[in-house]
């Protein structure tokens, strides 16, 4: 039951289609805040709905005036914190700036190189706009629970830093800001290399490059963090309780993950005709490791589509190339990416008990050893990576 449902049945318990309306209505106009509409036309919006009712009672009245409030005290915060309108008109000033610089011939560079057109220098070496977008302010939005990712299967999906029962007035949201801040620094990056002579010898440089360098991985590690896998099913059983295996199925069988800041997701229902094989195994530990080993595999997938997708596949090598021209070695970012390795493999394979899979001696990883183990239901192990991981 939400807020604006309670409103209206205080001021008429016999709610009227009209009123139910506005109901649908309001949800609708709360959910687009999440978008780079305005915040304000949506409250606007809002409050527009809620006049159909007419406020003849004390109690009406008040809670007109509460729910009046209630936005008020949101937009508030907003002004605070800046809206994702914003963020166009920082990326257009950074835009004009990349104009400036492209307008000027080889002479008028030279001369900017030499030192000879401070005006123009000054205008130019302004890195106002990256500095700006790093803020968190550009990073945040107003929380709304219809944000959160919800399934009959998982129930509620919020973000590790979002508690859905006591949730935030405003929460993480990178879908504006990452492409505008990398659009960003990749203008700064030009810009520095033109006009800046030893721009890697200089140490504000330097520091500047590590600062983007250091704000791009703690978001990046912080989204990639966010995408999380649809659990499996627990093994079938003989019993007379409902079955966690028969909920799953009941429930469409879904494997996959899900960016739980954004909701973008990549979730699939299992095969029905392997579904119809299954039907027999209960309490078959070795059916039910080779289960949860093909689980993995498909879910992983789901996993590398999300990453792939949301537009952070290209932020590590961003990070890399600002570390290097710090002179800084670009030293790799640890963790899962969009692509496959046999290490991964490896691991996501120990992580499950009874696979059978282990590391010799020497901890070196075998692609033949990590083929067999992934054989799950065929009748022949793969004779290569790509085949394995598209079970």
């Amino acid at each position: 039951m939400s807020a604006v449902d309670d409103f209206l049945k205080l001021v008429d318990p016999d709610i009227t289609k009209k009123q139910q309306t506005a109901v649908n209505g309001v949800e609708t106009v709360i959910g687009v805040i999440s978008q780079l509409s305005g915040y304000l036309s949506a409250a606007k919006s809002v409050l527009q709905l809620l006049g159909v009712i007419q406020p003849d009672t004390d109690a009406t009245l008040q809670a007109v005036q509460n729910l009046t409030s209630a936005f008020d005290a949101a937009l508030s915060a907003l002004d605070a914190h800046q809206t994702m309108l914003d963020v166009e008109n920082q990326i257009g000033t950074a835009r004009g700036m990349l104009d400036s610089l492209r307008e000027l011939d080889e002479a008028a560079l030279q001369n900017l190189r030499d030192g000879l057109d401070t005006a123009r220098f000054s205008m130019l070496d302004n890195n106002a706009v990256v500095e700006a977008l790093a803020g968190e302010a550009y990073w945040e939005r107003v929380f709304v629970p219809q944000g959160i990712y919800t399934a009959a299967w998982v129930g509620k999906l919020a973000p590790s830093d979002v508690d859905p029962n006591s949730p935030p007035a405003l929460e993480f949201d990178y879908r504006w800001t990452l492409p505008a801040y990398l659009e960003a620094i990749a203008i700064r990056v030009t810009i520095v290399m033109a006009i800046f002579k030893e721009f890697k010898n200089n140490p504000g440089i330097q520091q500047e490059f590590g600062s983007m360098a250091q704000i791009l991985e703690q978001n990046f590690k912080r989204i990639r963090g966010a995408i999380v896998e649809i659990r499996p099913p627990e093994m079938p059983v003989r019993s007379l309780a409902p079955l966690d295996w028969t909920t799953w199925a009941n429930f469409g069988a879904p494997f996959g993950a899900v960016e739980t800041y954004s909701t973008f997701h990549a979730v699939d229902a299992w095969p029905p005709g392997e579904l119809l094989q299954y039907a027999v195994k209960v309490e078959d530990q070795a059916w039910y490791t080779t289960f949860l080993v093909r689980h993995k595999i498909r879910t992983l997938g789901r996993w590398k589509q999300v990453y792939n997708q949301i537009g952070i596949a290209k932020v590590p090598a961003t990070i890399a190339h600002l570390r290097q021209l710090t002179g800084a070695p670009a030293t790799p970012i640890d963790g899962p990416t969009g692509d496959w390795s046999v290490r991964e493999l490896s691991d996501a394979l120990l992580g499950i008990p009874g696979s059978g899979f282990k590391l010799p001696d020497n901890k070196n990883v075998s692609l033949q050893a990590v083929l067999q183990a992934l054989q799950t239901f065929n009748s022949q192990p793969f004779t290569s990576m790509q085949a394995a991981v598209t079970q």
